[in-house]
């Protein structure tokens, strides 16, 4: 094993080769174990001393169970033996010293050159495009491409915070760091694809070495998840719908679709629809620099517009039963159930979360304290070692929430360590699902998840952003104006990330300016790249032109009637093209005008009947004589002919104005129409 002091990359890239050759990742823990056994020679198999040493040395969480079950595979490889105590029926194990695993010392050789090779291309890669970053020692290199690949040590989804906003790192170096190494990997995928294949297998292996922590039988497989039941929180569901951008939507999309197929319920309680549409709202409502986490990433970056965002935030139900996912209620718990998580456990949970988990909303507290409650009342005090198993469990994205969730649980003794507690994470989740699928393959889901870091990590903190803002505000209130206008170029808000590295204290009143000079600059450079590429296509297209002029003056006049030509038959396409437009607008706006028309043709008929009617009966019953009645119908009917014609035309020129009202509608206001008679038949035409 490599010498570095992060030696967790190493391990994970052991168990990332093993995954990678036979599909096998138990092999690979087995081969971790090597050094382990030599040192433990004759010494009794321990589960707990094996779980420490993984987390101590190797910088992987293992449960127990998992432990325990590596000894079949570690007596069939040779590193374990079995005893009988004192002659009985009892098996122990004890570690056997075995000599070096020559092919095993190839494949570690292997894999540190594949480490340092990925090592020298990130420190190239910061020294050709950040030379004014002091690089570190290599040691502190790896540990930032480790914090972004595999997320090792804090567990933490990388850059979220409790709130979705970006995650700010107490020590600004290990920051700046991390901040370079999502660059790094991030450019990968077109730099150099072989390393980036290899950056996938790591991650990969980093999301199982991450799900053994809460897998305690790796054996078992599960063909159906009926009877069921998963509650979604509201981050998880905003990323399904899509409103978070599409590497969120992908990595909820699997889990959503893998749960689906194994007939399991999936759900979202109803204060987390309300707070789904409370988010929305809050986003919607605050200025583009003020939008944070992933939604507002995906608004500046186009990922999503905000008539989307409006539309859920009005009728978050219909977005979310579109989707497949049914909405419970919290109260729909029977009485007897309330005894497995009552109130004071309720109330004490929220007043941790508000205490020492940096909750700062009572509200948003409260609906965390009560989704747990849910979960834990709908298990009915049952209690279970695999995840997949429990019959009600809550899928999260916030990891502190997890963590304090089962801190809570286990010290209230609603159920110990080893058991599956009331909240998953999302990630962790879908590992699950994987590992419990054979078809599924890994390296979509991690290619996903190492996406989906980088991302995280580069997008320009709320910090950075407000802090530009502050100081443009103070200097100049017009060029704060500006900045937030640039913050949607993606380009620009890069620039931005790139000089600060991301740090906000980099940013003060005395270069906020040269700053937002460099994002100018940068979305000019993209306006003359934009045209400079318009121009070479232009060029390719009559790229036959150019070669010809040495071929002679024949050729080039021909080349000229070529391109005249073209010219020609693109105007006379533009002109058909204007036309057709044309001819489409004043049909739309002829439909307008006869619908108008219509309607006052109805109406005054109606009318009509209605005064020959009022004006005949009075008539009538006066004199109750027929050709009184008559005539004064006919008088009735020969003022109305007269007062119609004067009607109708007011009318008509009413219509008129509803059509030109309906052209510049749908765009086409330029055109102007004129009313034309032909044969009796109203229409409208263009003007001349």
């Amino acid at each position: 094993m490599s010498q570095h002091k992060n030696s967790s990359i190493y391990s994970l890239a052991l168990v990332a080769d093993a995954m990678a050759n036979s599909g096998d990742y138990i092999s690979g823990f087995v081969e971790l174990l090597s050094d382990y056994a030599n040192d433990h020679a004759e010494k009794y198999f321990e589960a707990a001393s094996v779980r420490s040493y993984f987390d101590a040395e190797l910088g992987i969480e293992i449960s127990e169970e998992i432990a325990t079950f590596l000894i079949s595979r570690l007596v069939k490889a040779g590193m374990l033996s079995t005893t009988r105590i004192g002659g009985g029926g009892t098996v122990s194990y004890k570690w056997v010293g075995r000599a070096k695993n020559t092919s095993l010392d190839a494949i570690q050789g292997e894999l540190e050159g594949e480490i340092s090779r990925l090592l020298k291309a990130f420190m190239s890669f910061v020294e050709r495009n950040f030379a004014e970053f002091s690089m570190p020692d290599e040691d502190r290199a790896l540990e930032g491409l480790t914090k972004v690949l595999a997320s090792i040590g804090s567990q933490v989804e990388v850059g979220e915070a409790n709130s979705g906003s970006l995650e700010e790192d107490s020590d600004p170096e290990s920051q700046r760091l991390t901040y370079l190494a999502g660059r790094f990997i991030a450019d990968l995928a077109d730099a150099n694809l072989e390393l980036f294949e290899f950056s996938i297998k790591l991650t990969g292996a980093a999301m199982l070495a991450e799900a053994l922590a809460d897998m305690r039988n790796p054996g078992a497989r599960h063909s159906s998840l009926a009877g069921r039941t998963f509650i979604l929180d509201a981050p998880v569901v905003i990323d399904a719908l899509g409103l978070a951008g599409h590497l969120e939507k992908e990595n909820s999309k699997f889990v959503l679709d893998r749960l689906r197929a194994l007939k399991a319920t999936v759900g979202v309680l109803e204060h987390s629809v309300d707070e789904i549409a409370e988010i929305l709202k809050m986003v919607l409502s605050a200025q583009s620099f003020e939008r944070r986490g992933s939604i507002g990433n995906a608004l500046r970056t186009g990922q999503v517009r905000e008539p989307e965002l409006r539309a859920v935030q009005m009728d978050p139900e219909a977005a979310i039963k579109d989707l497949g996912i049914s909405i419970f209620k919290t109260e729909n718990v029977t009485p007897n159930s309330v005894k497995y998580f009552d109130e004071s456990h309720e109330n004490e949970l929220m007043n941790d979360l508000l205490g020492g988990g940096g909750w700062s909303n009572p509200v948003a507290a409260e609906r965390d304290s009560r989704s747990v409650a849910y979960v834990m009342r709908r298990r009915m005090g049952k209690r279970v070692v695999d995840a997949l198993e429990a019959t009600y469990l809550f899928i999260t994205n916030n990891v502190t929430l997890r963590n304090r969730t089962h801190r809570f649980c286990t010290s209230s003794g609603l159920f110990s360590d080893r058991h599956a507690g009331p909240i998953i994470m999302r990630r962790r989740m879908a590992t699950l699902l994987w590992l419990n699928d054979g078809n599924a393959t890994i390296k979509e889901l991690s290619r996903r998840q190492i996406l989906l870091n980088c991302d995280r990590v580069v997008r320009a903190s709320p910090a950075l952003i407000q802090k530009m803002q502050y100081w443009l505000k103070n200097l100049n209130g017009g060029k704060a104006d500006h900045f937030a206008a640039l913050l949607l170029k993606p380009r620009s808000a890069q620039v931005m990330s790139d000089l600060t590295l991301n740090d906000a204290s980099i940013v003060t009143s005395g270069n906020a300016e040269e700053l937002l000079a460099a994002m100018e600059a940068e979305l000019e450079k993209k306006y003359e790249e934009s045209a400079a590429d318009k121009m070479l296509q232009q060029s390719l297209v009559h790229g036959a032109i150019v070669s010809d002029l040495v071929k002679g003056q024949e050729e080039l006049k021909g080349s000229n009637l070529s391109l005249e030509r073209e010219v020609l038959t693109a105007k006379e396409s533009a002109t058909a093209e204007n036309k057709m437009r044309k001819a489409t607008a004043l049909r739309s706006a002829n439909i307008v005008y006869s619908s108008s028309v219509r309607k006052f043709d109805a109406f005054m008929k109606l009318s009509a009947l209605m005064f020959v009617f009022i004006s005949v009966l009075p008539v009538y019953f006066a004199f109750l004589n027929v050709w009184y009645a008559i005539i004064s119908a006919l008088i009735s009917l020969f003022t109305i002919r007269f007062s119609y014609d004067a009607i109708r035309k007011y009318f008509m020129e009413h219509a008129l104005s509803n059509a030109k009202k309906h052209l510049s509608t749908i765009g086409a206001g330029e055109f102007n129409v004129e009313l034309k008679i032909d044969s009796g038949t109203q229409k409208l035409e263009w003007r001349k």
